[in-house]
């Protein structure tokens, strides 16, 4: 719970830093599956896309001016071909992502770093979330992408964490050093 916790927190800081005078008026954008509200805060956005599916699930991307982080990942495949869509439209290298308890859809980075904490890492592998991800794949069947589980392959604790562009994050959110 507290690794869920860290990652919900890490997302309310980026999306309502004091980087940001007032938080901005969100640009919606219409996907083939879910939609995506564009918060612009300048130097970075914080695109949340709502997947629309039967979980009603979140994922995050950070968009700086030399690429893209994302927070979590879809799990059915119409919401991960989409989010893959629109991540590639952004047209900036996808440098890494940070997966907590949403880890369905590994085939949808791969070759892309994957950070966690090792807490996650064990969650995934055999606690909690592999437990959770089992039971909807069960449910869901092929759709939801249960088979296909993103690895943590950099593991992240207190202190710094550099995920694609840390230089930006820690000059726009110095919280972060």
């Amino acid at each position: 719970m507290k690794d869920k916790t860290k990652v919900v927190s890490m997302a309310a800081m980026l999306a309502f830093s004091s980087a940001a005078a007032a938080a901005p008026v969100p640009a919606q954008v219409n996907l083939t599956s879910g939609s995506v509200a564009v918060y612009d805060y300048g130097e970075i956005k914080l695109h949340a896309y709502n997947t629309g599916d039967a979980l009603n699930d979140q994922a995050y991307v950070v968009e700086s001016k030399d690429g893209l982080a994302g927070i979590e990942l879809p799990a059915f495949t119409a919401g991960l071909d989409a989010w893959k869509n629109y991540t590639e439209s952004l047209n900036k290298p996808l440098k890494g992502v940070f997966v907590s308890a949403h880890p369905a859809g590994g085939n949808y980075v791969k070759g892309i770093a994957v950070y966690g904490t090792q807490k996650a890492k064990e969650a995934i592998a055999g606690g909690s979330t592999a437990a959770t991800t089992q039971g909807l794949a069960a449910a869901f069947g092929a759709d939801f992408h249960g088979h296909d589980i993103a690895q943590i392959d950099h593991i992240v604790s207190v202190g710094k964490v550099s995920v694609g562009f840390q230089k930006l994050l820690r000059r726009s959110f110095p919280y972060l050093r």
